[in-house]
């Protein structure tokens, strides 16, 4: 009797491989992870030596102040970011997401890059706390400016240009077909807590006279946010050429003109919300 179950299970599952693949290998799984790691120490020594290269003055760093709720926003971006890395389906070998993880792992997506900056810059906040460094702690905050903004922007760009868009929900809907996991609400709920912590740290948990004493001008701010835009949107441009596919479905539909008009775009969004952030501080 089993065999018969076995040989009738075994077509449909060859269909399946025939569309979508087999199952990742592990050894596949962990390069990936490697370079899902290799990013997160980069951004972690990226921001430490921001922090340290343009901290204010000794003469004007602020006593650390700091509200307790901090290691409990940060405990809760890191669950989230390891579930989003880990506890979601690996894609199969014919998936359209195997061959984009297989460029620059997770970090392919904007999503994840935001959750690895805010964990780094929580990370990094607690530990100037426990080692009392007033440089680092003080030269953090002037980071935790722009990422804060990069967060809640991500969960706006997130709703406006994925959650609203058909093909991305026909991918989301063919993910779920073939691993069986309803990806919707989960995607709802990784791009969701990340903007209501980035709100709550810098609008309610942050001292104000601190964020105002180690802020850069916005010119820093928007040079920076339009290099990264740029460099960003590049790396999609390459993902397209040379794969074929994009990291996000509406992107590919763009002419060259669309393509330009939309990199102008991302760099005026997230300097406006890093000039409102910097406006609030008066």
């Amino acid at each position: 009797m089993s065999e018969l179950i076995e040989n009738q299970d075994n077509p449909k599952e060859e269909e399946h491989a025939l569309e979508f693949g087999k199952p990742a290998s592990r050894g596949v799984k962990t390069i990936c992870a490697l370079k899902d790691f290799a990013f997160a120490f980069s951004q972690c020594y990226f921001q430490v030596y921001c922090a340290y290269k343009f901290a204010p003055p000794t003469e004007r760093l602020l006593p650390i102040n700091e509200s307790p709720l901090l290691p409990l926003m940060g405990i809760g971006m890191l669950a989230l970011c390891v579930f989003a890395n880990f506890s979601l389906p690996y894609p199969h070998t014919k998936e359209k997401r195997y061959t984009l993880m297989s460029v620059f792992g997770r970090s392919t997506f904007f999503t994840i890059q935001t959750l690895v900056a805010q964990i780094s810059y929580f990370g990094i906040l607690s530990y100037s706390i426990i080692a009392k460094d007033r440089i680092l702690y003080n030269g953090i905050h002037a980071n935790g400016i722009w990422i804060s903004g990069q967060s809640m922007a991500m969960s706006f760009l997130f709703f406006a240009l994925c959650w609203c868009n058909e093909p991305w929900q026909n991918d989301m809907k063919i993910y779920a077909k073939v691993h069986g996991f309803s990806f919707l609400p989960w995607q709802c709920l990784i791009h969701t807590p990340n903007a209501i912590a980035a709100v709550f740290d810098y609008f309610y948990a942050r001292p104000t006279a601190l964020l105002r004493n180690a802020a850069h001008p916005f010119g820093v701010y928007a040079a920076f946010g339009m290099t990264y835009a740029s460099v960003y949107l590049s790396f999609l441009e390459y993902v397209l050429r040379s794969t074929g596919f994009s990291v996000y479905p509406f992107y590919e539909k763009f002419n060259f003109p669309q393509k330009v008009g939309f990199a102008v775009g991302i760099c005026i969004f997230l300097s406006s919300i890093c000039r409102c952030m910097l406006y609030w501080l008066g």
